[in-house]
């Protein structure tokens, strides 16, 4: 409709105007612009509305849903909501914001866009389901399934990145590339489709991330989303219906690699692990990251993944990407394990006077006080070339309350960890997730079996949903599903 252009046009004008002006009294006059812009459209009595309303108006419920989700009642588990192809649903203010994201006429979507998610919108009235595509470059566009193919409304990308971050990936056990053969033995190439990472490692990003919102020198991503590859290996009691940990190898040569020296501990631990090509040395900081958090979410997609348990590792420049995966993207990466290289926030001074230059400023407090809930164990011994680096870096971020561990090898050089000191670094790392998970299941232990003696079928239901709750995707979860099924 016309009204529609003229506000959408109004509003970017306007928009582009206030971030312009450089007096107050002209950023006063820029909002009374958008203010009457508003007021004229409400004054015909037209309602805005966009993609991700349902026949004009707000929609009552939204859902992240899988190809042919069911339908599912309200208050059900995560466990049972997921089994019916529902894998979140959105607050109210999640609504809120995703609606003010949909205010837009249809464009083109980019050549080789892909489905990153579907949203069911319901209302008394009626149901929609709409697509979000992914260009690969960063860009989201939104179009419903029955609109015209290759149109879609462009989305905001920082504010739909955040909006979808905590968003469940896992897309059910018929995803396409679901059950390699990869059990306790040689890794394999990680099968095609690849999955663009929700994240887009752009200039912006960057600033963003590492330098507080200033202009920075490193270029962003050069995507390419058909020549990412990888390599994955499940552990040998692997069991797709249980959530596993993840850990993500990052090497310093160009080809994908999962060393022997990981894959004791990842059985022990039930992680799957990873490895994403082309992402050596001769690459830049944002391509490393963008192909490695790439074949992250491709994992994400076809297995049941633990997002509290995402462990990065690398050697040497794989360690400096591990670091600075851990500081800049904490809500990916819970945990790392640097092998003879850190990446760090603070110029170090070294024994002959010469300085170690910081990789970047120090995260801001607010992101310092997310990085304490994580740790970092780094790898090194007296025969590295970058013991005393790491050794100082040890001790600043040990001085900003970080916790971190130094595993000093006597004798080790520029080189791998060896498989006992690799498993006890990984441990250490893991151990307040692994220990919170097992109290998760304790509790949900309890609750199933005070559900098995329940007296009625209601409260056996009951409690056995509040069992499911407790530790999804676990076990015990699924012998209790079996309870409320009876």
């Amino acid at each position: 409709m016309l009204w529609r252009f003229v506000l959408y046009k109004g509003l970017d004008v306007a928009e582009r105007v206030w971030w312009r002006c450089e007096s107050l009294e002209m950023r006063v006059r820029a909002m009374t612009v958008m203010m009457a812009m508003l007021g004229a459209c409400f004054a015909t009595g037209a309602a805005i509305a966009g993609v991700f309303d349902v026949a004009g108006k707000r929609p009552e419920r939204v859902e992240v849903v899988g190809e042919a989700a069911g339908s599912v009642e309200t208050g059900v588990t995560v466990m049972e909501r997921g089994l019916a192809g529902v894998w979140n649903e959105l607050t109210s203010e999640e609504i809120g914001t995703l609606r003010g994201l949909g205010l837009s006429k249809a464009v083109e979507m980019s050549p080789g866009a892909v489905v990153a998610v579907r949203l069911r919108l319901s209302s008394e009235a009626a149901r929609e389901l709409v697509e979000v595509w992914h260009d690969g470059a960063g860009d989201f566009f939104a179009r419903r399934t029955n609109d015209p193919e290759g149109k879609g409304v462009k989305l905001d990308r920082r504010k739909f990145e955040k909006l979808g971050a905590a968003w469940e990936r896992f897309g059910g056990w018929t995803q396409e590339g679901t059950g390699q053969e990869a059990l306790g033995i040689e890794a394999m190439a990680l099968k095609g489709p690849m999955v663009p990472s929700w994240i887009t490692v752009d200039e912006d990003q960057l600033s963003e991330r590492f330098v507080r919102g200033r202009e920075t020198k490193n270029p962003g991503m050069t995507r390419a989303l058909a020549d990412v590859a990888g390599l994955v290996r499940l552990p040998e009691d692997f069991d797709a219906k249980i959530a596993a940990g993840l850990l993500v190898f990052v090497h310093a040569a160009p080809e994908a690699a999962i060393p022997q020296a990981i894959t004791g501990v990842a059985d022990e631990l039930g992680f799957i692990c990873v490895s994403a090509a082309n992402v050596g040395n001769d690459q830049t900081v944002a391509d490393r990251l963008q192909r490695t958090f790439d074949v992250i979410e491709t994992v994400r997609t076809r297995y049941l993944i633990d997002a509290d348990r995402v462990y990065l590792t690398g050697i040497s420049g794989g360690g400096k990407i591990t670091t600075h995966a851990f500081f800049g993207f904490p809500e990916i990466v819970k945990g790392g394990v640097p092998v003879v290289a850190i990446s760090v926030y603070e110029h170090l001074k070294r024994a002959d006077g010469k300085y170690y230059r910081g990789d970047f400023p120090k995260p801001s407090e607010r992101r310092m006080n997310e990085l304490r809930e994580h740790r970092l164990a780094c790898i090194t011994g007296d025969k590295d070339g970058n013991y005393e680096h790491i050794t100082l870096a040890i001790k600043l971020m040990l001085r900003d309350r970080l916790d971190v561990k130094l595993f000093d090898v006597p004798g080790m050089g520029h080189e791998f960890a060896k498989a006992e000191t690799f498993a006890e670094a990984l441990r250490w790392v893991d151990e307040p997730r692994r220990t919170a998970r097992e109290e998760r299941i304790t509790k949900a232990q309890g609750l199933l079996t005070e559900a098995k003696s329940a007296q009625s079928a209601e409260k056996r239901r009951d409690l056995a949903r509040k069992a499911m709750d407790a530790a999804p995707w676990t076990s015990v979860a699924w012998e209790a599903l079996d309870l409320v099924k009876q």
